[in-house]
C-alpha cells in the first residue's frame, strides 16, 4: 500500500465523512460549510453561503471566518480527498466538530443540490 493510501485510510478512520445531503441539512441548522477548492474550481460553482477559503490559505483565514471552535464545520473539496486533509488541520487548530463531505462538490452537484457561481 502506498503511503498516501495509508494516510487516507488513517484520515477516514478519524474524520467523520458525511453525504452532501447531510451537509446541507447541517448547514441549514447553523453549521459552517467550508469550500477548500481553488478559485478556478470555485468559479464553476459553490454551495450558497459557503465559506470559500481555499486549502492553501485555510489555516490563515478560517479563524476570521469561523471564530467559534464549537461550531460544526462541513469541509468540501472537489472529490472528498483534500477535504479530509483540511478537516484534520481544522481539528488540530481546535475545532471540535469537523466533518468531510464525501464526494465533494462533484457529488453535491450530481445530486442536484443548490449552488451558485460566485463573482470574484
Amino acid at each position: 500500500m502506498k503511503a498516501k493510501d495509508r494516510r487516507l485510510a488513517e484520515l477516514r478512520a478519524s474524520i467523520p465523512e458525511i453525504t452532501p445531503s447531510e451537509a446541507l441539512e447541517l448547514q441549514n441548522k447553523g453549521a459552517a460549510l467550508i469550500d477548500v477548492r481553488d478559485n478556478e474550481e470555485i468559479a464553476q460553482g459553490s454551495p450558497a453561503n459557503a465559506y470559500r477559503l481555499g486549502r492553501s490559505f485555510l489555516e490563515l483565514r478560517v479563524e476570521d471566518a469561523v471564530p467559534d471552535l464549537e461550531r460544526t464545520l462541513c469541509v468540501m473539496c472537489a472529490g472528498g480527498v483534500r477535504s479530509l486533509f483540511a478537516a484534520e488541520a481544522l481539528k488540530r487548530m481546535g475545532y471540535r466538530d469537523v466533518r468531510s463531505i464525501s464526494g465533494g462538490f462533484n457529488r453535491w452537484k450530481n445530486e442536484g443540490h443548490p449552488f451558485e457561481v460566485p463573482t470574484f
